[in-house]
């Protein structure tokens, strides 16, 4: 009991524990509202207003990461040890901003290209505008939320969240009437007040003076490291991107559905990684000295967070596939319980990746994602025939190449000191 005790009380006094913890509820609060937005939005709007809204949504958040140019992993990097906070801020945000427009400008243009369902968005001047706008407005929410991670002050994270995910449940009651961008609409004027509600806890909190501003000496320190981030988080991609092709390709409708629905029930697991990874390389940007220390009080958190999470999970899978239907129980529980397992990769993963993103070891970086990804296509490609348990042992094998990678490059490490 004193030991529960302890623990308990290391998320009040240590800075890892308690920004992970609050990295955790706001991905929690994004997750659990989305279920009850899309509720609200199946029950008001037509299925094919749904089904247009997802793709849009889905295309934004695409280009909104591809617009972001590792700006918002430079500034975890950089920003703790930055004697003018403001201008890097603004520097970071007015570029993603320009990136953002830039992107979605090119998207829409190409609309008959890329996506001719969303061709109406380019033959209407006001939707074009609308849907450039609310890819900006992504953008610089995203940066906003690893501007609170390099603050390590992430239960800012957990507000701003609150208010877009609350306002999203609002908006589509009163933008019926406009069809699929009345959801669309609804996602973009909740990220607008979220962004607002940031700017303006900034200003209170940090003394942040907005304004859209370059500083060229700021990007050119960066320059580099935001590149090779830039490019690894493109190959990390990479998976999610081909794997859907995949699956319509060579699965039928239902074993789609029966994939994503035990891969969104999976990621509610996934979020225990990611969230202690963020925190362990803020942390380690802000103290690089302790870094040793921070790596092994985030490898021991993961896993006492992690191991039983995965247990609950692995005896609770199939009861939560069963509330989507018996044949998703019977074909999904298979794969949930593999994807269950790929999380202990994918932790050791993302610690490793912090270490090496806080100790400037770009080129390892690269290859781990160049390898990993390689992997869990090839093996993808490799399996497809064998079903959904063949991709979910596809995804595993992929992600344990972790360990020979780990292992490879630590003996060259130590080689070269």
């Amino acid at each position: 009991m004193k030991a529960l005790f302890r623990f308990i009380q290391r998320f009040r006094t240590d800075i890892l524990y308690r920004n992970s913890l609050y990295l955790m509820i706001g991905s929690g609060i994004l997750t659990g509202f989305g279920f009850f937005f899309w509720t609200i939005c199946a029950k008001l709007y037509s299925a094919n207003d749904v089904g247009l809204a997802t793709t849009v949504i889905s295309a934004m958040n695409l280009i909104a990461s591809l617009a972001s140019l590792g700006l918002g992993i430079a500034l975890v990097r950089y920003l703790p040890t930055s004697k003018d906070k403001s201008t890097q801020i603004n520097s970071c945000m007015t570029v993603t901003f320009l990136a953002s427009v830039i992107f979605a400008s090119v998207f829409v243009a190409g609309l008959s290209f890329f996506s001719p369902k969303l061709i109406f968005i380019k033959e209407n001047i006001f939707l074009a505008i609308v849907f450039i706008s609310i890819v900006a407005f992504q953008s610089v929410a995203n940066l906003f939320e690893r501007v609170f991670v390099a603050l390590r002050d992430a239960k800012h994270v957990i507000t701003k969240n609150m208010i877009f995910s609350l306002l999203k449940l609002v908006f589509p009651f009163f933008l019926v009437a406009f069809g699929a961008f009345g959801i669309f609409g609804s996602w973009g004027l909740s990220l607008f007040f979220s962004i607002i509600f940031s700017i303006v806890l900034l200003m209170k909190r940090f003394s942040y003076r907005p304004a859209a501003e370059i500083s060229y000496g700021i990007l050119k320190k960066i320059f580099g490291f935001t590149s090779w981030n830039y490019i690894a988080n493109l190959i990390n991609m990479l998976p999610g991107l081909v794997l859907p092709l995949l699956i319509t390709q060579y699965m039928t409708p239902a074993d789609t559905a029966y994939y994503y629905v035990a891969l969104m029930i999976a990621s509610l697991l996934f979020v225990i990684p990611i969230a202690i990874s963020s925190s362990l390389f803020a942390e380690g940007s802000f103290n690089i000295s302790l870094l040793k220390k921070t790596t092994n009080k985030a490898s021991r958190l993961t896993a006492i967070l992690l191991i039983p999470s995965m247990i609950v999970l692995s005896l609770s899978g199939r009861f939560l596939l069963g509330f989507f239907g018996e044949d998703y129980a019977s074909e999904g529980t298979q794969l949930l319980f593999i994807l269950n397992l790929s999380a202990i990769p994918q932790a050791f993963k993302g610690i490793y990746l912090s270490v090496l993103n806080v100790e400037h070891r770009m080129l390892e970086l690269i290859l781990v994602n160049i390898v990993i990804s390689i992997g869990v296509i090839g093996f993808s490609l490799l399996m497809i025939k064998d079903g959904l348990l063949g991709l979910g042992i596809a995804w595993l094998l992929g992600q344990l190449l972790i360990f020979p990678l780990m292992g490879i490059f630590r003996a060259l490490h130590l080689n070269r000191h």
